[in-house]
Formats: structure tokens, sequence, C-alpha cells
């Protein structure tokens, strides 16, 4: 509550909030209310709370109460605070009863959780502060015959009636702007928006709004984070793959190539093979080369869950006689043995670029 002392002092001043107004305060650790004719089943607490107030001094309340908010929603544990002006909601006691979670946009606060049946309206910007006004607290998905549309299902569709305006039971005028309309309707394009011609929309601010859940919402899977040198060595870690086979063969009837890439310096190594089942060959040619040549020892061999690797019985014992670990990706996930995947590619790429 430390520093909301001015701006009470100043709303109470420029306006004159009912006592049905209540201030949604987030450094507030309980429900304060000035008049217990406010309050419902009103009675003494077990023990005096003395409540420090936002110019310094200090009460003694003896008395709580129930805030019915709406028929769906009352509020416990409402202390009666006298000699204190306004109405506070704390956005703690909230979330503690209600196990919600609390959503402050620009214009308005909004509930929403396991024990609410739908998104609730909480409150609205007045002065700088955010003012729960119980007249205007709506539910989502619910009708006012005299008032109110339909709202839609997002949390941003809970709109007050001051929002919508009803002309012949038939058009509708609103003055909310494109990124409110965009979300109502589901994430609609812009190009679909323009046809709806009855919406008072500034077509203009369409080319420069950018959407957020857009894109995530087009997403089939999380991103996969970006690789990077995870190896302290050569040779601790290398990545193998196979290709092919390819529609036609080489001159010395290869059709599949086996890549070996070293995870910490990147180099690469390129094998023509006729067969797929000549790859583990290759790679015990591999794995004594490098112990000859650069004195190193190939410690972990990552790849696909290729037949040749993963499944073949001179491998598994190749594996286990040298004792090196074998890392296999999960099935039909290739981004996780990337970089070779990625050195295929690029091999490809330069091999069509040399026929031309």
């Amino acid at each position: 509550m430390a520093g909301i002392y001015l701006a009470l002092n100043a709303v109470h001043e420029f306006c004159a909030f009912s006592q049905d107004s209540w201030i949604i305060d987030s450094g507030a650790s309980e429900h304060m209310c000035s008049t217990p004719n406010t309050l419902k089943e009103l009675g003494v607490l077990s023990y005096p709370i003395m409540v420090n107030l936002p110019n310094g001094n200090k009460v003694k309340v003896t008395h709580q109460g129930k805030l019915p908010i709406s028929p769906n929603l009352v509020l416990d544990r409402v202390l009666f605070v006298p000699h204190f002006k306004f109405n506070l909601l704390s956005v703690k006691r909230l979330c503690q009863q209600l196990k919600c979670a609390v959503q402050f946009t620009e214009h308005e606060c909004i509930i929403q959780g396991p024990s609410l049946r739908s998104p609730v309206e909480l409150g609205r910007d007045q002065l700088g502060l955010y003012v729960l006004d119980k007249v205007d607290v709506q539910l989502a998905g619910t009708r006012n015959d005299k008032k109110i549309m339909h709202a839609a299902s997002t949390v941003r569709a809970v709109q007050t009636v001051r929002d919508i305006n009803v002309n012949n039971g038939h058009k509708v005028v609103c003055a909310a702007p494109f990124d409110v309309w965009h979300k109502r309707l589901g994430h609609v394009s812009d190009g679909k928006l323009r046809l709806v011609h009855d919406l008072d929309i500034a077509h203009s601010k369409m080319k420069h709004f950018v959407c957020d859940i857009c894109p995530k919402a087009k997403q089939h899977r999380l991103a996969f984070p970006t690789s990077s040198i995870s190896t302290t060595a050569a040779f601790e870690l290398i990545h193998i793959d196979t290709w092919g086979p390819y529609h036609t063969k080489a001159r010395s009837g290869h059709r599949y190539f086996l890549t070996i890439v070293d995870d910490f310096s990147r180099a690469t190594w390129t094998h023509l093979m006729v067969t797929k089942d000549e790859a583990i060959s290759v790679l015990k040619s591999f794995v004594t080369m490098v112990l000859t040549q650069f004195h190193a020892h190939v410690k972990t061999i990552r790849s696909d869950n290729s037949l040749e690797f993963s499944k073949s019985g001179e491998a598994l014992e190749f594996f286990n006689k040298h004792g090196l670990t074998h890392q296999t990706s999960c099935v039909q996930t290739p981004q996780q043995n990337g970089i070779v995947e990625r050195k295929h590619k690029h091999l490809l790429e330069v091999s069509r670029a040399l026929l031309f």
C-alpha cells in the first residue's frame, strides 16, 4: 500500500466513488472496506488486527465480512476498517481464495481460474487506478438483453456495456481498437477483418500491427534450441549419418555416402559407399585413423535410429569392445542429429551448384 496514498487522495478529490466502487490494489495484504453496510455476514474477529494505513496511521480492526461481487463470486475475509475513505481489493487475497490468475491490461483487470466458469472483468482504468464497480461486472458468455451482445470466448472479449452499442438490433458500432477485434474474432487476418464494414476500425493502423499470438498458434511443436559446441576437445563427440540411395550411380557404383562431423572442430569426412552395410566398416576404419594420426580416442558417437548402427550386432559389439557411447535421436526427430543433417544439405547444394 506504500506509495498509493497521494493517488488515493487525488481520486477522492476529483472522483466521488460510490460505496460499490473498489480499488484493486496489488500492495494491500487484505481486503478493506470503509462502510459496514456493504458487507454481508459481518462478524467479530477472534482477535483484533492492527492495520497500517497509507498515511502511516495504525487502526485497530475488529470486524470482517463477506463481499458479494456477483452471483457467482463472493469474497471472504473483508475487513471493516473504520476512519478509512476507500474500499480496497487485495490481489494477493483474490489469488489465494479463487486460485486464479490476475491479468492487468491497458484498460482493465481480468481474473481467470479453475473456480470460475468464465473470465471475469474485475475492474477498469479510472484516473490511473483499476477500479471495480459492481454494477459493471460482467461474466464472459452471459447475456444482457438491454445492453450487451454475445461476448466472445477470449479474455479480451470480456468487455463492459460501455464498449458496445446495439443499433436496430443488427448493426454494431464499436470504438474498440483493431487489436481488440482481431482477438475477438479468433485472430482473424487483416483481409478478412476489412470485409466487416460495420466495425468502426482505423484500417490504417493494420499495417503496423504485429500479433505475437498468431505465429505461436500456428506452430505444431516447440522450437528446438540452437545447437552449440558442447565438447572441450576434438573427437570427444562425432556426428554420423548415411545418405542415399541416389537415383544415378557413380562411375564406381557408389549410391550412398557416410558423413562424419567432429563436434568440437566441425571437421567433416565424407566416405562413398556402394551399399549401406559398408557404414560400420567405414566407421571402424575412421576410429583407427583418429587413434593413429591424431593420437586421440573417439568417446561418443551420435546418430539417428538407422539399422546399420542401432540394430546391427556388429556395430553394437564394436561399441562395447572399444568403450564407445552410442547416442541415438528420438524417432522422427532428425533435429536432434541436426549438425550432420545440415552438413548433408550443404554437401548436396554444393554438388548441384558444381553441375551448372
